[in-house]
């Protein structure tokens, strides 16, 4: 039984975490331009209820606490109003997309490793804000460390294939090291590009509700949010950590990583 778990952890789990890991981070480069135009984005701007509405959705909400029958009624249909429609913008490394309102179709940018964000569809008195698109290094050192750690992947999942035991010297073992090192850089590389974007996206949004908070009465209603994309890459990420660890560590025990 310990044999066939070792045997699982060290054959089976690490491609499988490797694959998801692959998956999550290209969808989360790739969108919403040039897939998933509305579903995953790393920042979004997005309409918002007035705070007056704000305030009369939270004055029923109190005055429903007390069970009265007529002012419960009218919170429901107060609840059926409140849906939020207005301009959209969806954000992410290779562009943007945007839509005038909650039917309008989706427009997108083009992709491109340099995005310029079209703000177009938000009204003429949002706050003017700085929303470029990151440097085009950015989404290339992700694109890059996603490349890395596929390519170790794949290795470690040919790897895989041989018999236990077996040891591998001369250009093979070389190879075996290369590949090791490919994969802590892609890792490392992935890593510090995630979190210095998801400062650079923070920082925006930041900016933005200030802003918005700012021009007080006369600032449309519209909020910034971090997207979810952000929580695939943090997933993709943390998947690909144990596997690296695991592959690693079957590497250096068939022979295939050099003892120091």
């Amino acid at each position: 039984m310990l044999a066939l778990l070792t045997r699982l952890l060290t054959h089976h789990l690490p491609p499988v975490l490797s694959l998801v890991s692959f998956i999550l981070a290209l969808l989360a480069l790739l969108s919403p331009v040039p897939a998933l135009h509305t579903s995953v984005n790393l920042l979004s701007i997005t309409p918002t209820q007035s705070p007056a509405a704000k305030r009369d959705v939270a004055a029923f909400e109190e005055l429903s606490r007390f069970n009265i029958r007529t002012l419960r009624e009218l919170h429901i249909e107060l609840a059926r109003d409140t849906t939020v429609d207005g301009p959209s913008i969806f954000m992410g490394l290779l562009g943007s997309c945007a839509r005038s309102s909650n039917e309008a179709d989706v427009t997108c940018t083009n992709s491109t490793f340099n995005p310029t964000y079209d703000l177009s569809a938000l009204p003429t008195n949002t706050p003017a804000l700085a929303l470029d698109g990151p440097t085009a290094s950015t989404p290339e050192f992700i694109l890059t460390s996603i490349i890395l750690l596929f390519l170790f992947s794949a290795h470690h999942a040919l790897a895989s294939l041989l018999p236990e035991g077996a040891k591998i010297h001369g250009p093979l073992g070389k190879m075996a090291r290369a590949m090791g090192w490919l994969g802590v850089i892609g890792w490392l590389v992935g890593m510090v590009a995630v979190i210095v974007l998801r400062a650079w996206y923070g920082n925006a949004q930041s900016a933005f509700a200030k802003a918005i908070a700012a021009a007080g009465s006369s600032a449309p209603a519209l909020t910034a949010t971090v997207g979810n994309g952000f929580t695939m890459l943090w997933i993709a990420y943390a998947f690909a950590a144990p596997a690296l660890l695991i592959a690693l560590v079957k590497l250096n025990h068939a022979g295939l990583v050099k003892q120091v």
